[in-house]
């Protein structure tokens, strides 16, 4: 028969095992059940052809057709894993039927709404508000020009010297069909041309937003959110004034009369890159009295011809430099 100090032994480490295993499994109930309040955001996704935005929301505020609503959740799981979880990795998301109607729409918020899917161990198990308020409101489409917004000035000495190319021209926007009537094109964000001295390309975002009486109002990209633009930078044309240009007179094929110009040189001005003007000289420039749709001249006579003027490459005429037309006398051809 055993001693009853031996069972009493026995008995007591049975009991602190017993309450060993009890805490034991109370740290690891705790460390599997942890929870933690974490920021985060639920996105609104309208049906198609809608925008959704916060009920209190001004304008500016309206980036895009969904609607971004600030929250707070509780995430469970094991204590670690609460500790380390970020906002960034738990997903919410709130699609809207295409049964709602526009207007105002208060929104129930549940846990069931958010998910962390790299974390498959966290569970969001309530959230804060319990519901939002919004404003789900129709847009309508359409296709606009885009235009080009340079800022700053090119290098000294040059220029902007022709208009910009953009890929694509036209984008398709949308808004509400109050504004979209009211918008003829959508703006890129300013194209940067300071000390600029040769021509370059960029891509460029644009603007989602149009001013309109004084306030800026926001419109969805559909097609593209940014665009190729191309923009010419050229050297400033120099201007010089060409005296003495001679002459010449077109005369049709065969032509039995010979016409003669009030005066044999003109005087132009010309206007081109600083290398080109410098080496230019007159008989560089072709210069012509266009006869060549008369005929059947029988008899003298002063007519008024028009002027023809073919300047090298890289050379400009200004038109205002030089008279339209010039007086001139034809005459019969002698036999």
């Amino acid at each position: 028969m055993k001693r009853p100090e031996a069972r009493s032994g026995r008995i007591g480490i049975i009991v602190v095992s017993l309450l060993w295993a009890l805490a034991l499994w109370f740290y690891a109930a705790e460390e599997m059940s942890a929870q933690r309040d974490i920021p985060a955001v639920l996105t609104v996704v309208p049906s198609r052809g809608r925008f959704v935005y916060l009920h209190d929301a001004d304008e500016s505020r309206r980036k895009s057709q969904y609607c971004e609503v600030p929250v707070v959740v509780t995430v469970k799981g094991p204590r670690g894993k609460v500790a380390a979880a970020e906002a960034a990795e738990i997903s919410g998301r709130k699609a809207l039927d295409d049964a709602i109607p526009p207007g105002p729409l208060v929104l129930s918020l549940s846990p069931s709404d958010f998910a962390i899917p790299d974390q498959p161990e966290l569970k969001v198990v309530a959230v804060r508000p319990l519901t939002v308020s919004v404003i789900v409101a129709e847009t309508a489409s359409k296709i606009v020009p885009v235009r080009v917004i340079p800022v700053g000035r090119p290098a000294k000495g040059f220029y902007i010297s022709d208009k910009p190319r953009i890929v694509p021209e036209q984008v398709e926007i949308s808004a509400s069909p109050e504004l979209l009537g009211r918008i003829d094109f959508i703006e890129t964000e300013p194209v940067d041309v300071e000390e600029h001295s040769r021509s370059f390309s960029v891509d460029i975002r644009l603007k989602k937003t149009v001013s309109v009486d004084g306030r800026e109002r926001t419109v969805f990209l559909q097609s593209a959110d940014r665009v190729i633009v191309f923009l010419p930078i050229a050297q400033e044309p120099v201007f010089l004034d060409v005296p003495d240009v001679p002459l010449a007179v077109l005369l049709p094929p065969g032509a039995s009369f010979n016409v003669v110009p009030a005066s044999r040189t003109l005087s132009l001005k010309v206007r081109g890159p600083e290398p080109k003007v410098a080496s230019l000289s007159p008989s560089d420039i072709k210069v012509f009295a266009d006869a060549s749709r008369l005929s059947d001249v029988k008899e003298a006579r002063d007519v008024s011809l028009p002027i023809r003027v073919v300047p090298p490459e890289g050379i400009h005429v200004l038109q205002d430099s030089y008279p339209a037309a010039i007086q001139a006398k034809i005459v019969p051809a002698e036999r």
